[in-house]
């Protein structure tokens, strides 16, 4: 009786079922993807975790000429997906490829599930949900010895959606017996050995993948690239498609990143490496066997590392720190005006520590303390430094690093200068003390909304009184002090500053003096005279003159503690007469038959003119004419302007006179001709 391959190798019906055997098998392995994408759990499309295929030789093939092999498929799906849900697929199919052909698929049955213990950790604890299943399927088959190898290829859905260093739904996995592997009736490599369920991040890490090679054959490891297809891709032939990695930072050779550490020995399979990220990330190794230097198989393993934070046992701890550095956990005191200090220990899980003590180097000699919380002294400023051990003699054991900077003397203090009876900028020097650490941040609050971060400012007050200034320090250690200090400001301006806002025009004129001088204000005695015998003692007046003429103005300023301050600004105010409108028109009537008026302007201080008639404007001449287009008494209104736009008007009504003609005959011809034969 021939094996399951003799029909489709050597049956004249083989090539033309060939179509039809295909698409069979693309309809059974639809089925599955479709059971693996599509379970009764929605959020199963992200349990599968990996897996490996490889054949093992039972002898003889139950026909002359052939092979029996059996072929393993191993799956790791995460717990939520049991052996117990209806989701779980009983069997699923192997695509047999010869001779680059793809022949009518294998059905490989569930043989058994076994869980993937949990690590034991012996200083971290394993976080919950943390659930691996290990899935055996395989199938028997006989196989004529060929001189073409052997592919059996399987793409299984659904990867992780959380993997993390690559992007890609479905895996592919496959396995090849070579024609030197037929000859020699090999074995591939077993993978018998289980993959971690997790690894703690930032926890170093030392796994086996070594297996054991029936025949003795040589094994190599080495780190590889593993198969993958996207979507609903068919079975694809080889060359197979590779798993995509997110470049630039993760790669095959780098699956945890470009910067972690991830090693493979390759003659004893062992991993090494110390995970720095949480997450998924796809790993492949390949297990490549050789005799006598020439390759009979290659088996891929195709797993995914999964990187948990986990609970350390004990973890050296401490609670009332300035600063801390995670990464080296160091943790930084700063004593400001003191040298005294108790440490809280937060330490955890107390019911795993068993030993602790501290130990400081002050003044280059070691003092160690077993308080739980200790009280240090130090003698003097400086920087110590110390050390929290936890179990130091056991293996889960864990150490805080402590440094202390004592600042015993911190003292924030200055020194303000200014000319009292001269408003000009206070200055301020710092004469700040530190000790234990060099001042590096100095912050003035000048009181008046204003600030500055100089060491020694000069700063300009804009309103007398009392002023209220505080400085800030810093030193390079954090430690702060501040200094408040009030001072009384009350010098008169250093110049006198005025704004009218003119400085000519014509009477009356109102003229507002602005008072721009600093410092001033209603406790200042200032004096205005405005030249002509008038004064005021407004800070800013407001004068009307009534007569022309050229005025001095006089300011004396006097500050609540008797400075004096006075100037005189000499020929300020210009206050001209105001103009006067008038005017006339010549002496001949003005009539329909004459109806243009010739003005003639007779005003005094005037540079500008305007003419209306009946409201209308006509010229901006100083004698302009004009002509009416009706009789009846008709309104004229001049109205001039001086040089400060000073005005006056003048309005005259004008009589435009109707005039009336006639005309009389003085012979007529009555002869019936129809012309001047009436006198009328």
């Amino acid at each position: 009786m021939g094996s399951p391959l003799d029909y489709i190798l050597n049956s004249d019906k083989s090539r033309s079922l060939l179509k039809q055997d295909f698409l069979t098998f693309y309809l059974k392995l639809s089925i599955v993807l479709a059971l693996f994408l599509f379970p009764t759990k929605a959020k199963s499309v992200s349990y599968f975790e990996g897996g490996n295929v490889y054949y093992e030789y039972l002898g003889d093939g139950d026909s002359l000429g052939t092979n029996k092999y059996k072929l393993h498929f191993n799956a790791y799906l995460l717990c939520d997906f049991s052996p117990d849900s209806t989701t779980v697929i009983s069997s699923l199919y192997f695509g047999l490829i010869h001779a680059d052909t793809l022949f009518t698929p294998l059905e490989l049955i569930r043989d058994s599930v076994i869980a993937v213990p949990n690590p034991v950790l012996d200083c971290n604890t394993v976080p919950p949900n943390t659930c691996l299943n290990k899935y055996f399927y395989s199938t028997i088959i006989d196989l004529p010895i060929s001189d073409d190898s052997y592919i059996f290829v399987s793409s299984s859905c659904c990867r992780s959606v959380w993997i993390t260093n690559t992007f890609v739904d479905r895996s592919v996995y496959y396995t090849e017996i070579t024609p030197l592997a037929q000859q020699l009736q090999n074995n591939a490599p077993p993978i018998l050995a289980l993959p971690p369920s997790m690894f703690c991040n930032k926890v170093p890490f030392e796994i086996s993948m070594a297996e054991t090679d029936s025949e003795g054959h040589q094994l190599i490891y080495t780190l590889c690239n593993p198969f993958g297809v996207n979507g609903f891709d068919t079975i694809p032939l080889p060359p197979f498609p590779l798993i995509q990695y997110h470049v630039p930072e993760y790669s095959y050779t780098h699956p945890l990143g470009q910067n972690v550490p991830f090693s493979l020995d390759p003659n004893t399979g062992i991993i090494t490496g110390t995970p720095d990220t949480v997450g998924k990330f796809t790993v492949g190794i390949c297990i490549s066997e050789y005799y006598n230097g020439q390759l009979l198989s290659k088996t891929i393993r195709d797993f995914v590392f999964t990187v948990n934070e986990c609970v350390p046992h004990i973890d050296a701890n401490i609670s009332n720190y300035d600063e801390v550095d995670n990464d080296e956990n160091t943790y930084t005191f700063n004593l400001c005006n003191q040298t005294q200090l108790t440490i809280q220990n937060e330490s955890t899980d107390t019911n795993y520590i068993n030993e602790y003590f501290w130990v400081f180097d002050i003044n280059n000699q070691l003092d160690t303390f077993y308080e739980w919380n200790p009280t240090l002294n130090f003698p003097n400023n400086g920087i110590y430094t110390g050390q929290l051990i936890l179990n130091p003699t056991q293996e889960c054991t864990d150490t805080a690093n402590i440094i202390i900077h004592v600042n015993e003397l911190l003292q924030a203090d200055y020194l303000l200068t200014y000319d009292t009876c001269i408003g000009g900028e206070v200055s301020f020097t710092s004469q700040s003390i530190s000790q234990g650490g060099e001042i590096t941040d100095w912050f003035w609050d000048f009181g008046d909304s204003t600030n500055s971060d100089a060491e020694h400012p000069l700063h300009q007050y804009l309103q007398p009184g009392n002023q209220t200034t505080t400085l800030i320090i810093t030193n390079e250690y954090s430690c702060k002090d501040t200094v408040t200090k009030n001072f009384e400001w009350l010098p008169a301006p250093p110049i006198i500053v005025v704004a009218p806002n003119t400085f000519a025009g014509c009477s009356p004129l109102s003229v507002y003096f602005e008072n721009l001088s600093i410092p001033v204000d209603s406790t200042y005695d200032i004096i205005w005279d405005f030249g002509n015998g008038e004064m005021s003692t407004a800070i800013s007046p407001s004068y009307i003159y009534e007569n022309e003429g050229i005025f001095d103005i006089t300011v004396s300023i006097t500050s609540p503690i008797g400075c004096e301050i006075d100037t005189t600004f000499t020929s300020w105010i210009n206050v001209t007469a105001a103009p006067h409108a008038d005017f006339n028109w010549q002496d001949e009537a003005i009539s329909n038959f004459m109806p243009e008026a010739y003005f003639k302007d007779l005003s005094t201080q005037a540079i500008a003119w305007k003419w209306e008639a009946n409201g209308e404007v006509f010229s901006l001449d100083q004698n302009p004419s004009f002509t009416f287009q009706d009789t009846g008494y008709q309104t004229v209104t001049l109205t001039v302007f001086d040089p400060y736009n000073c005005q006056d008007s003048l309005t005259l009504v004008l009589d435009v006179a109707p005039a009336f003609t006639y005309f009389l005959p003085n012979a007529f011809s009555p002869n019936g001709d129809g012309v001047n034969d009436i006198f009328k």
